[in-house]
Parts: C-alpha cells; structure tokens; sequence
C-alpha cells in the first residue's frame, strides 16, 4: 500500500466557490483546485500553488476546514481542504502543468450554478454552505471514500 498527501484550496469571493472543471476519458467532475504534495512543501504550500497552477490566483492559506480520505486499489491518501483568501483576478487553466490536459476551465460558481454537476466533495453542495455561513467554526472529517 502506499500514501499520499493533498491539499487544496477552499476560496469564496462574493458568494461564490472556486471550482476547476476536470474532464477527460469517462470524467467529467467540479472540484476545489488541489493536489499531491511535493518534496517538503507543507499543506499550506501545496494548496497555494495548485491553486495558481489550476487558476491562475494567488491564495492565502487560513485554515484546515475538511479533512477526507480516499482508498484506490493500492493508495490511500489523505486530503485537506483549506479555507483561502484571494485577490482580484479572473480564473485562468493557463498556468496548468502540461500533463493536467483534463483540467479544462476554473471559475466561481454559485451554489445554483453546480445544483446539476458532480461536484466533489459532495458536502459543497449542501452543508459546506451552512458551514460557510457559520464561519467554518471547527474542521469536519468527511471520512473515508472507495474509489473504484
């Protein structure tokens, strides 16, 4: 078995969630930017820059809000989502790594907007909005997923 770490980044602007539209193959999901660690960056660090390598934004890293973890075939890795900050900017995949050709779009999304999309963690669609109003006053552990 081995493991990982990931991290990625939690950030609202106006009501709004930052999402990255991944497709490829049989995918076709939204989720927060985020990836693997690398080398001896922190969560923190990680979120940052795959944030800006899937949308173009510089975050500032807050807090851990969820904690989730996946099990595939011979990996099982942990994930943080972190409460960031942003600046001004619109959302770009120009900074993408080239073998991320599946990350197709990054954009701010209503809770509306995703009501028909696979949006992962599936908490984004209901309850990451109470927790959202309520100021995120502890992290929450969403568990442990199979990923076939």
């Amino acid at each position: 078995m081995r493991y990982a770490i990931s991290a990625g980044s939690i950030v609202v602007r106006d009501g709004c969630l930052l999402l990255v539209h991944h497709r490829g193959g049989a995918d076709d999901f939204w989720v927060p930017p985020g990836g693997r660690l690398r080398g001896e960056e922190s969560v923190f660090d990680c979120a940052r820059r795959e944030t800006y390598e899937e949308t173009g934004l510089d975050v500032a890293p807050e807090r851990v809000v969820y904690i989730q973890e996946f099990l595939e075939r011979d990996l099982h890795f942990c994930k943080f989502w972190i409460l960031a900050r942003t600046g001004a900017g619109t959302p770009t995949v120009e900074h993408r790594d080239s073998d991320e050709e599946f990350v197709v779009e990054a954009r701010f999304t209503s809770r509306g907007e995703m009501a028909d999309w696979t949006v992962h963690p599936a908490i984004l669609k209901g309850l990451f909005w109470e927790d959202l109003e309520r100021g995120f006053p502890q992290a929450r552990y969403l568990g442990l997923e199979r990923i076939e």
